[in-house]
């Protein structure tokens, strides 16, 4: 104990000297969502003019980064899943975005994104010099230590201690050791509109009782988990735990008591939501954190009976095919788990995919369009392809096109798309012969 005491003192040094440590050519993760090094990221952006060709890796940032044209060629960002942040990188000039199934970081930290430097932020250490990952590092950790990096810990007592695989880091791994007390990153609730509860009703009979539920973000997501309430014997096999499913477990409907793996557990990579939901996590023997990569192979997903992916997407063509993360060519989410979702649900016992979308959107003049059209926009990135897709529900209903005909998708489609874009599709889709 006194050994990693002292190794402990003797590898603390400021932020500034931290981010001194970073030199040309270097490539450096900073974490993702709630548990973002940023005050480190902003330290090392203050010298840009000292650098040259160092990337950092940052993904969907909810506090602050300090992008500016003048990091061009000096310090730039990869991200892996974009929030607006990244997306107002990329508008600037100093950031990419790598397309990457959240199955695959393994090999995306490998290959694509070999880092040198990772920086995370952790819990004090206990007795024997164990620091707890916390709400979001151990999603990405183990990957990232694959390629023996130097490790930069940030210790901070507001990180919640939370159970699971590959959740803990030694002192006696780290290069530097920095002290802070900040709040993580809090992700507030999209309230659900009436359309998102109409959603939520067109899909709530495919759920059954003891089903293992996956669900993402946003007022949709929300409206449909409220919902469950209704269910019984509920678990969950997700990417990140939302506020929504905290509420389903302290209400009893979610327990994993059906689950073949994973029993009693929510199992996730993440967590983002309020101060609320992660004292609810802290040191509870319910939440289970692993690494996305392993959590989302095929095996996995497929190991839950009656395994039900409920995601959202923003726009169906009438073949099938989903763009789920951007408009056109501008990226504003990810590939992320969607796909290891939707195809792999399916490969489970009675498992099924859902993709939720509002039949329409408002364009930048104000004009009422259909998300339900006869070809993405262009640009657009297909997240989910349509030899995979299998329900799709709007406010209008609820339709099954897997294994149909692009004929019969067309037609399914139209119907559940808002009743002023119908005809114009019909039409369309006869004069392109997809539909007879």
């Amino acid at each position: 104990m006194l050994d990693w005491k002292k190794e402990y003192a003797d590898k603390v040094v400021t932020m500034e000297a931290a981010a001194a440590s970073i030199q040309n050519g270097d490539r450096f993760c900073i974490g993702g969502s709630a548990a973002i090094a940023v005050d480190f990221t902003n330290a090392v952006i203050a010298r840009k003019d000292e650098l040259k060709d160092v990337l950092f890796n940052a993904t969907l940032s909810l506090r602050p980064i300090d992008y500016n044209e003048g990091m061009k060629d000096h310090v730039m960002l990869e991200s892996y899943y974009s929030g607006p942040q990244e997306r107002a990188a990329r508008i600037m000039g100093v950031g990419t975005y790598a397309p990457v199934h959240f199955s695959q970081l393994d090999e995306y930290f490998l290959t694509g994104f070999p880092c040198n430097v990772v920086v995370f932020s952790v819990s004090p250490p206990d007795d024997a010099g164990w620091c707890n990952l916390g709400l979001v590092n151990p999603a990405i950790a183990y990957d990232l230590l694959q390629t023996n990096p130097r490790i930069i810990l940030q210790i901070n007592d507001r990180v919640p201690y939370v159970y699971g695989e590959d959740n803990f880091v030694h002192i006696s791994w780290a290069d530097m050791l920095i002290e802070l007390n900040e709040s993580p990153g809090y992700l507030a609730q999209a309230p659900a509109t009436e359309t998102d509860n109409k959603i939520a009703d067109n899909i709530i009979d495919l759920i059954p009782d003891g089903a293992c539920i996956q669900i993402g973000v946003g007022g949709t997501a929300n409206a449909v988990a409220y919902r469950l309430e209704s269910k019984k014997d509920l678990g969950v096999h997700t990417e990140m735990i939302t506020e929504s499913m905290i509420y389903l477990a302290r209400k009893g409907v979610i327990n994993g008591n059906k689950k073949q793996i994973h029993k009693n557990k929510i199992t996730s990579g993440l967590m983002l939501g309020s101060q609320e939901m992660y004292d609810f996590c802290d040191r509870n023997p319910m939440i289970h954190l692993g690494r996305l990569s392993a959590m989302l192979k095929p095996h996995m997903i497929a190991a839950n009976d009656n395994f039900v992916a409920m995601n959202n997407t923003l726009q169906v063509d009438l073949t099938g095919q989903a763009c789920s993360e951007s408009l056109g060519f501008d990226q504003i989410s990810s590939t992320g788990g969607q796909l290891d979702f939707v195809r792999n649900a399916r490969f489970a016992k009675n498992g099924k995919s859902i993709l939720m979308l509002p039949s329409t959107f408002k364009d930048a003049e104000g004009n009422l369009r259909s998300r339900i059209t006869a070809e993405l926009l262009p640009g657009a990135a297909v997240t989910t392809p349509r030899a995979d897709i299998q329900y799709v529900a709007t406010e209008h209903g609820c339709v099954n096109l897997w294994g149909k005909s692009v004929n019969e998708r067309a037609k399914l489609l139209i119907s559940i798309a808002h009743p002023d874009f119908r005809s114009d599709l019909a039409a369309r889709a006869r004069k392109e012969h997809i539909m007879i």
